[in-house]
């Protein structure tokens, strides 16, 4: 019995690193196409949305992002919506 163990060994052991190289090619594969699968989900989102607001608040221009521009910011992003890129007088 032994000596037949021993005579199957090899190609038994074979088998078995060729099942192991073949699951990690699957899994790479498999992970490939979930990459390119959201990649082309974010690709095909619609682009964002410059918005424009003009506050006409007689306020100088440290008081007016104290009071308009640092809340907007954190709300926007706060919910994922975008963030304020500046201001201006």
């Amino acid at each position: 019995m032994s000596d037949f163990i021993l005579q199957w060994f090899p190609i038994i052991f074979g088998f078995g690193v060729l099942a192991a190289f073949g699951w990690v090619i699957t899994i790479g594969i498999v992970q490939q196409v979930r990459e390119r699968r959201k990649r082309a989900r974010r690709l095909a989102r619609p682009p964002g949305h410059f918005v424009f607001a003009k506050i006409m608040d007689t306020v100088g221009p440290m008081e007016r992002g104290e009071k308009y521009e640092q809340p907007l910011d954190r709300d926007l992003e706060a919910q994922g919506l975008g963030m304020v890129t500046g201001g201006g007088t």
